[in-house]
């Protein structure tokens, strides 16, 4: 079928007057989502270690890394960015092929766009391309087939080539290419789930396949060749992954059913197999008074992938907290999930959370395990005796649940507070809403308020 020369022909031949108003609302939505959720990962540990690479092996003054007032070169900011975006377990998911699509795909668009003075519809139009073959692909992979990889971690390189090339302008054949390349520099494996400490690792899964779009597309446009069929063939990107695989997923509904629309938002700062069950521990609180201190234990049913590798009692560290279930819900009964700061402090020894982790326990249930989506099933034993049991399927911020633009600008606001004035994330909101303007210096006035400097 030839699906990765069809591919590359749609984009190629995408113009932005042919995007549907709605597609590019929705993506001026995901870009605030965006940058607030990177800039706020900026502060952290591995964000910092990202920065400061970018700036000491980048002797190329070219590129706006997030809230520095210093540029890298295209690949180094896409690389920092990108992984800032996915580096607090907030930013924007695919539904159906459970990956992050903004974290390698925007940053890749915007460091091109920057480098290339682009318009901000160009670069709205390549993160829309962008999304559109990220998702396409990921959802060929099949719900929970790709079990030994983490999928943005992968796909995430055919995202940030495709937005890249488009940036770049290229025809079909050099963004086959790169298309080609991509597939080739796709890696990320899930042994971070292991390891009690989580480690660092999963952050980067955001930021070097945003890196190695930008090079797979420079390369291609040079002349640099690879495979035209990495999608689909015999010893291609979906066969090398799964036997499940569903190659018709690849071109379904091509150029009606944007895949950007598929994508939501996480309202709580977790690994998005439990927002529904943080939502029923929401209800369990404000609707029937449970607290840690009443509960005699909650136990949760759950699909077959958080049983076989999100029940961890013992957490080391941030990203092992953010992907243990019970943790998550010991957190949830204690803080507030929907404040970004909830993770902060000594949160990971605090001796109350530790004490109601013990009390979450987890089982298998059939029909959320069989639910297209995300679901939970809770059921709280009190010590008086009450039992009290909720159910949840799906959760706010996805297309069953969505975000209203005042919920956007909402998790916006919050997500920014401590990080800059009011009138600069006025600036910033102000200038994503701009891109789709005939304003010649879009792209100018956005990587400018991308560059004020958080505070630490």
């Amino acid at each position: 079928m030839h699906e990765t020369r069809l591919l590359a022909e749609f984009v190629a031949g995408a113009k932005f007057e042919d995007v549907p108003g709605e597609v590019i609302a929705h993506t001026k939505h995901l870009l605030l989502d965006h940058f607030a959720v990177a800039l706020f990962a900026t502060r952290t540990e591995w964000g910092r270690i990202a920065l400061k690479y970018a700036r000491e092996f980048s002797s190329i003054d070219e590129c706006t890394v997030y809230g520095q007032p210093w540029k890298s070169s295209a690949q180094h900011a896409a690389l920092a960015n990108g992984l800032c975006a996915h580096g607090y377990e907030l930013d924007d998911s695919y539904e159906g092929g459970f990956c992050h699509p903004g974290a390698p795909t925007i940053p890749a668009a915007l460091a091109i766009a920057e480098k290339e003075s682009r318009s901000g519809r160009d670069f709205l139009l390549s993160v829309v391309m962008g999304y559109e073959v990220m998702g396409r692909i990921s959802r060929a992979l099949g719900r929970e087939s790709n079990q030994q990889h983490h999928a943005t971690g992968q796909v995430g390189a055919f995202g940030a080539a495709t937005a890249a090339a488009k940036a770049m302008a290229l025809e079909a054949g050099p963004l086959t290419n790169a298309l080609g390349l991509a597939g080739s520099m796709a890696s990320g494996v899930m042994e971070f789930t292991e390891d009690p400490k989580g480690t660092m690792v999963k952050r980067l899964y955001g930021g070097w396949p945003s890196q190695s779009g930008i090079v797979a597309a420079s390369f291609a446009r040079d002349g640099y060749t690879a495979p035209a069929t990495i999608i689909e063939g015999r010893f291609g990107f979906l066969r090398g992954i799964t036997r499940n695989y569903d190659l018709d997923l690849v071109l379904a509904g091509l150029g009606a059913d944007y895949q950007v629309m598929r994508t939501v938002f996480k309202p709580y700062a977790s690994c998005r197999a439990f927002h529904p069950m943080v939502e029923g521990i929401v209800e369990l609180r404000n609707e029937h008074g449970v607290t840690p201190d009443n509960l005699e234990c909650l136990d949760v049913g759950v699909r077959e992938s958080i049983m076989r590798q999100q029940i961890v009692y013992e957490p080391q560290s941030m990203m092992a907290a953010q992907y243990s279930m019970p943790f998550t819900a010991a957190l949830a009964l204690d803080r507030d999930l929907a404040d970004p700061h909830c993770y902060d402090g000594d949160v990971l020894g605090d001796p109350a959370i530790r004490n109601t982790c013990r009390k979450i326990h987890a089982h298998l249930d059939a029909e959320v395990d069989a639910f297209p989506r995300y679901a939970a099933r809770l059921a709280a034993r009190l010590k008086d005796g009450r039992e009290v049991k909720v159910a949840v399927w799906d959760h706010k911020g996805t297309a069953a649940k969505p975000f209203s633009t005042e919920d956007v600008m909402a998790k916006f606001n919050k997500v920014t507070a401590s990080l800059m004035r009011p009138s600069d994330a006025s600036e910033l909101a102000q200038a994503v809403g701009a891109l789709d303007s005939d304003a010649p210096d879009a792209i100018r006035r956005l990587c400018a308020a991308l560059r004020t400097q958080p505070s630490h």
